[in-house]
């Protein structure tokens, strides 16, 4: 059982440290909601300025789902936005902050 905990432990360090380094699939290409600047989430397809604007506005964020949860997103806008970013800091915990993020 020890060995297993072991296993899952140093799993969960290998893929933070990759996802850190960007080493994992899309990693690089996604934006972190309470941190991106405006004009990256503009880019982003089906996004409208006024929902970038409400976005930045409305930081920080606790979960993805926030956005169309507090109305600041259409449910069109949400799918492509949910697939193209991730919450980090500040609204991230710390013990969070070690693992990689789940997509």
């Amino acid at each position: 059982m020890r060995r297993a905990a072991s296993i899952v432990v140093l799993g969960a360090v290998v893929a933070s440290a990759a996802w850190g380094c960007g080493l994992l699939a899309g990693t690089r290409q996604s934006l972190d909601l309470n941190a991106a600047p405006a004009g990256e989430l503009a880019a982003i397809a089906g996004v409208t300025p006024a929902d970038v604007a409400r976005i930045v506005a409305n930081r920080p964020y606790w979960a993805k789902r926030d956005v169309l949860d507090r109305g600041i997103v259409s449910p069109a806008g949400y799918r492509q936005l949910a697939s193209a970013t991730y919450i980090g800091p500040p609204a991230m915990p710390d013990y969070a902050r070690w693992v990689a993020p789940i997509p």
